[in-house]
C-alpha cells in the first residue's frame, strides 16, 4: 500500500518507509521549503517510542546529510515538544510519528519554524515527493545511529509549562500516570512534579503500545487502577503525546471534546475551533461566543484558527482549538497537544476544590460513543459512504437503527454525520450518529450521541452492526 497523507501527517507500514521513500520525503520537503521562501539550513528530527521509529530517523537525518542540510536530533519526545522547539528555534522539524495507529506502522509530520503545516503544504510536498520517485533519483545515504541527544527540545517545552502555571500551581493535586509506551512518559510527570502534583507511575511497557483515545480498550483496568488510590485523575496520552485521556475519580473515561471544552472555558476563550464530529454540548453549554466547525484533521482546524486571529490581538480575543481526541491548539503552540488541557483540567479541580466527576457533571447532558471497525479497505469505505449517502429524510437510516428515530438532517462536512428525531421508543431526545473512514489506517469510525451514556453506546454499536454484517 502507497504512502500517503492522512488526516495528520504521511503514513503507511512501517516496511514502506524505505530508505529511498523517506530520502524523497525529504528532498520533498526541503523543496517546498525552498519554494516559498524559507530555505532550511537546519531542521530538527525527532520520534516516538515505535520499533522502527529509529531506522526511519537515522533514514531521514541520512537524507538530510545528503541534501546538504544540518540536523539535531532532538530524542523520543512528544510531538509537540518538537513543535514548540520549532517555534522557538525558528527552524523547521520532521517528527517519526504513527500516532495511535497499529504497531506495523509509522509516520512522518513536517513542521515550519511556525508550527505544524496546511492541508495546502502537504499537497506540495506530496506533489514533489511523487516526482522525485518518478525519477527513480537518490544518492547514496550513509545510514548513521543516533546516539547524540541535543536536550533542549525536551527542557523547553517542561520549562513552557513551569513558566505558564508557576511552581507549586497543582500542588495537593494526586494523579496516576498510565505510562505505556507514551512519548512523555518521561515529560508529562516531569511537569507535574514541577508544578507540586504527586503521580504514581503504573503501565510502562517493554514495547510500543499503540493507544487510541477515542477507542480505549483497556477502561476496566485503568477503572481498577483508581479503586481505592485516592487519585483525582487517571491521567495518560496516544503514542506521540499530541492527545489527552484522562479518566474521572470515579472511574468515567471522559472524551477529548470535554476535556477541550473545560481547558478551553479555563483559558477564557471566546471562540473554539474544532472538528464536525465533537460534541453539541460545546453550543449548549453557553461558553463560547461561536463555534466553528471544520472537517476532521488538525490542518483544517489550524486553518480555521489563523482565519480566525489565533495568536494575534483581534476582535475574536481568544481563539482556542481542540478535537473530538481532545489535542489541543493554543497560540502560540499551534499543532495538537496532551500537556496543557491535562494541566488546564487538574487546575480546575484544585481551584474548584471539587471532584472532576461533579465538573464534568455541570455540562450538558450530551453524551457520546465511538468505535471502529478495522481493515475497511479504502474502496470497501466509498461503498459504505454511498449506500448510507442515499438515506431519505423522515426515514430510518438502515432497519439496524430504526428504534433511534428517522433521519431528520445530514451533514456532509467530512463523510455523513446524521441527526436523528426523537424515536417513539425512545425517552430521550433524537441523537447523532457519523459515519467516517479514518484518514491514517484502512479503518471505519462511528461517532455516536444522544442525551444518555446508556443510548449513546446503544447507537454506536447499532451503527457498527450494521457496518458489520
Amino acid at each position: 500500500m502507497p504512502l500517503a497523507f492522512g488526516t495528520s501527517g504521511i503514513r503507511g507500514l512501517a516496511t514502506d518507509f524505505t530508505t529511498d521513500e523517506c530520502a524523497w520525503l525529504v528532498r520533498a520537503f526541503i523543496k517546498h521549503l525552498e519554494a516559498i521562501g524559507t530555505p532550511a539550513r537546519e531542521i530538527l528530527i525527532a520520534g516516538d517510542f515505535r520499533e522502527s521509529t529509529p531506522r526511519l530517523l537515522a533514514q531521514i537525518e541520512a537524507a538530510l546529510r545528503a541534501s546538504g542540510c544540518a540536523s539535531t536530533y532532538c530524542g523520543l519526545i512528544p510531538t509537540p515538544a518538537l513543535a514548540y522547539a520549532c517555534i522557538v528555534e525558528q527552524k523547521p522539524g520532521i517528527m517519526v510519528t504513527g500516532s495511535h495507529i497499529p504497531a506495523d506502522r509509522n509516520g512522518i509530520k513536517f513542521y515550519f519554524d511556525s508550527g505544524e503545516i496546511l492541508k495546502k503544504d502537504e499537497a506540495a510536498i506530496f506533489d514533489y515527493y511523487q516526482k522525485f520517485k518518478s525519477q527513480l533519483e537518490t544518492p547514496a545515504l550513509e545510514l548513521r545511529s543516533l546516539c547524540k541527544v541535543n536536550p533542549f527540545a525536551s527542557q523547553g517545552f517542561v520549562q513552557r509549562y513551569v513558566d505558564m502555571f508557576g511552581p507549586g500551581a497543582l500542588a495537593g493535586v494526586r494523579t496516576l500516570f498510565f505510562e505505556h509506551s507514551s512519548a512523555a512518559k518521561h515529560l508529562l510527570p516531569e511537569i507535574l512534579e514541577k508544578l507540586g502534583a504527586t503521580v504514581v507511575r503504573f503501565g510502562a511497557t517493554a514495547h510500543f503500545t499503540p493507544v487510541d483515545t477515542e477507542n480505549v480498550e483497556n477502561v476496566d483496568e485503568l477503572k481498577a487502577q483508581l479503586a481505592g488510590a485516592s487519585a483525582d485523575a487517571l491521567i495518560s496520552t496516544d503514542g506521540d503525546a499530541d492527545r489527552p485521556m484522562m479518566v474521572a475519580e470515579n472511574g468515567e473515561l471522559i472524551p477529548g471534546d470535554l476535556i477541550g471544552l473545560i481547558a478551553a472555558r479555563a483559558l477564557g476563550a471566546r471562540e473554539i475551533v474544532v472538528p464536525v464530529s465533537c460534541n453539541t454540548a460545546l453550543e449548549m453549554s453557553g461558553h463560547f461566543e461561536k463555534v466553528h466547525r471544520t472537517r476532521i484533521g488538525s490542518p483544517y482546524v489550524l486553518e480555521k484558527m489563523l482565519e480566525r486571529g489565533a495568536g494575534k490581538n483581534s476582535s475574536a480575543g481568544i481563539v482556542i482549538g481542540f478535537e473530538a481526541n481532545g489535542g489541543f491548539f493554543h497560540a502560540p503552540l499551534l499543532t495538537r497537544d496532551s500537556i496543557l488541557p491535562i494541566l488546564l483540567v487538574l487546575a480546575e479541580i484544585k481551584r474548584q476544590g471539587r471532584p472532576l466527576s461533579q465538573i464534568l457533571a455541570d455540562l450538558p447532558p450530551r453524551f457520546t460513543a465511538s468505535g471502529l471497525i478495522r481493515n475497511v479497505p479504502a474502496e470497501s469505505s466509498r461503498k459504505i459512504l454511498e449506500k448510507l449517502g442515499n438515506a431519505k429524510i423522515g426515514n430510518a437510516l438502515a432497519p439496524e437503527l430504526a428504534g433511534f428515530g428517522a433521519v431528520m438532517s445530514v451533514d456532509r462536512t467530512d463523510g455523513l454525520r446524521f441527526t436523528l428525531a426523537k424515536s417513539p421508543q425512545s425517552a430521550v431526545a433524537g441523537g447523532i450518529v457519523h459515519f467516517r473512514p479514518s484518514g491514517n489506517a484502512p479503518e471505519f469510525r462511528v461517532y455516536a450521541e444522544s442525551s444518555t451514556r446508556e443510548e449513546a453506546r446503544a447507537l454506536c454499536q447499532a451503527a457498527l452492526m450494521f457496518l458489520g454484517k
